[in-house]
């Protein structure tokens, strides 16, 4: 599958992305595990998820293949969550160590950008 640059940004993710909004439709946790495998598989390498998404179950998904497949990525959203609040270890790998990726890309962006600023305007000769 044709991958896209995101603007500005170094990321790199697949053109289409892959919902999981229905995936716990798909019945049992190896079905589910499957499906994904085969997205991958199949070169998608963005996902979208939020904490509602099967009662909490797409975004633990999710974090399994995603400790298999670290370059993948995806996007989630806040405010909307389970009957119970739907917490799990899964979920707490998942949002960590890409919330750590994200901060560490922003501020490798941000650093870069005021260095060039401060190149551009303070110049040393």
């Amino acid at each position: 599958m044709k991958k896209i640059i995101l603007p500005k940004t170094e990321l790199a993710v697949s053109k289409f992305i892959f919902g999981t909004a229905n995936l716990f439709s798909a019945g049992t946790n190896k079905k589910r595990q499957e499906i994904l495998s085969a997205a991958v598989d199949v070169g998608f390498s963005h996902f979208d998820t939020a904490p509602y998404y099967g009662f909490g179950l797409a975004e633990s998904d999710l974090a399994r293949i995603f400790k298999e497949h670290p370059e993948l990525t995806f996007t989630t959203k806040v405010g909307i969550y389970p009957p119970g609040g739907g917490g799990s270890q899964q979920k707490k790998y998942l949002v960590e160590s890409y919330l750590e990726k994200f901060l560490r890309a922003f501020l490798n962006h941000i650093l870069t950008f005021l260095f060039q600023e401060l190149k551009n305007h303070w110049m040393i000769v």
